[in-house]
């Protein structure tokens, strides 16, 4: 099937602004997340790429919660051996369709989420629904199109992310387009 070039370019904003420039860890906002987690006393910002997402995917242990860095250590190796074998475009597909996107019952990918909570194919979707579902990635168990047609559970801050993300869409849209030009998943639908 097809994924709408809004829905890539929309990911992105939201979960790796710097998906191009980084080769399976984005070590500037490793970084930052780090000064600004250990600042803070508390983890407030994670630094997980597209790639390190997928190879949580590959190894979804949940055995290794009590040692979440060493789950972080191992996706991040693994993050560098799939950007090695695989290209961009083929790493933010396996991304797009499998990405966990709900709970209870689970649904995985957003071609299921599209079907699940609006029964329609992405390419049927306008910008609103499929922000809905981008949105889904932050915190899948209460941000999904379920529960947030009422806005009003969107606390502000994720509100001001998603403004931010909804900006940098705009920007990472051409880019996206560019560089996956020759990707026969991409369409040019939905915006």
């Amino acid at each position: 099937g097809s994924l709408p070039s809004l829905l890539a370019s929309a990911v992105l904003a939201q979960e790796d602004r710097r998906f191009f420039e980084h080769r399976g860890i984005d070590f500037e906002e490793l970084w930052a997340s780090l000064k600004r987690n250990i600042w803070s006393g508390q983890i407030i910002r994670g630094a997980s790429t597209i790639d390190m997402q997928v190879a949580s995917l590959c190894y979804p242990d949940y055995s290794l919660t009590r040692f979440r860095w060493l789950s972080k250590f191992r996706e991040a190796l693994l993050a560098l051996f799939l950007n090695r074998v695989f290209s961009k475009s083929q790493t933010l597909e396996m991304y797009l369709v499998a990405a966990p996107l709900g709970e209870e019952p689970i649904v995985t990918g957003f071609p299921e989420a599209s079907n699940r909570y609006y029964s329609s194919r992405l390419s049927e979707l306008g910008e609103r629904q499929i922000w809905s579902l981008v949105t889904t990635l932050r915190n899948r168990e209460y941000l999904n199109p379920n529960q947030t047609r009422d806005l009003r559970l969107i606390s502000e801050r994720t509100n001001r992310k998603l403004l931010s993300a909804r900006e940098t869409e705009r920007i990472l849209r051409a880019r996206v387009t560019q560089q996956l030009r020759d990707s026969p998943w991409l369409t040019e639908t939905n915006g």
